[in-house]
């Protein structure tokens, strides 16, 4: 029983490859419209090459707007903290 988690994830991580299907993290402030939500499975199904794309939705209000979309390792923040963040590293590198 100690490893059921590990196998339950290793069943689903099959299961997805096996049905060519991308599962990714979007973190918002603001929950995206249909639309947007549409157009951001759009933009990773082609990106990925995958045919299905399921997303799970974190509300994280400290991102200040925008949002971040993470796909395994791979992280797009689009959030105005990512930006704050990057500025500052530009700016005290100099």
């Amino acid at each position: 029983m100690s490893y059921i988690d590990e196998i339950i994830e290793a069943y689903y991580k099959k299961y997805n490859e096996a049905n060519n299907i991308l599962t990714a993290t979007l973190s918002y402030v603001v929950e995206p419209n249909e639309n947007q939500l549409s157009q951001i499975k759009n933009y990773l199904a082609k990106k990925y090459n995958k045919e299905t794309v399921e997303i799970t939705m974190i509300e994280q209000p400290e991102l200040i707007g925008g949002f971040v979309l993470k796909v395994g390792d791979i992280e797009e923040d689009n959030s105005i903290r990512g930006r704050l963040n990057r500025l500052e590293k530009k700016l005290t590198w100099r």
